[in-house]
């Protein structure tokens, strides 16, 4: 990819030259998010997957939905007075897949081409740019959190019912497509 990259760069140069190269260099550029995103799917998503779980497992503990984290694993806490195990409410996993890196990906695009076609200057680019880093863990967080109260107060058949629409999932784990 990034030798296409550079033989598109290449002939944009001997066709048009550095004149052409100056007034093409933000399309040429903006070509880098049409390179699959694997390599850094395998290296941000696990973090993206931790770090998520973790927050969401605080956030909804301190709501009240009492939860139990096992890695990047959901659980809702067992509650003896009405003799529910751990997970009988509902058990989330936030899978590979669901780490955000999807979100982060395409909200990167959308702001770099933002940024490009309404801001003037480079800092607020940039700073557009960057901003879509947290805004993508902050909606993928709202994602889980809305998911787990919804298993929470329907039953894990809704978390289920809603995963068959959205994605496949293993029988009574709701995965985070």
């Amino acid at each position: 990819f990034a030798s296409f990259q550079l033989m598109v760069a290449a002939l944009i140069l001997l066709l048009g030259g550095p004149a052409w190269m100056r007034a093409l260099m933000m399309p040429w550029l903006f070509l880098i998010f049409a390179w699959p995103m694997l390599p850094l799917e395998s290296i941000v998503a696990s973090p993206l997957r931790s770090f998520t779980a973790k927050l969401a497992g605080f956030v909804l503990n301190h709501i009240g939905v009492q939860v139990v984290r096992e890695g990047t694993a959901l659980y809702s806490a067992p509650d003896l007075a009405q003799q529910l195990q751990i997970g009988d409410r509902f058990r989330l996993d936030v899978a590979n897949p669901c780490s955000g890196i999807r979100s982060l990906s395409s909200l990167a695009m959308i702001s770099a081409l933002y940024g490009v076609l309404a801001l003037k200057r480079p800092l607020p680019r940039l700073l557009l740019f960057l901003s879509s880093v947290p805004l993508a863990v902050a909606g993928n967080l709202v994602r889980l959190i809305l998911l787990a109260l919804g298993c929470a107060w329907f039953g894990q058949d809704f978390g289920d019912l809603l995963q068959r629409h959205v994605g496949g999932v293993a029988e009574g784990t709701v995965h985070l497509d």
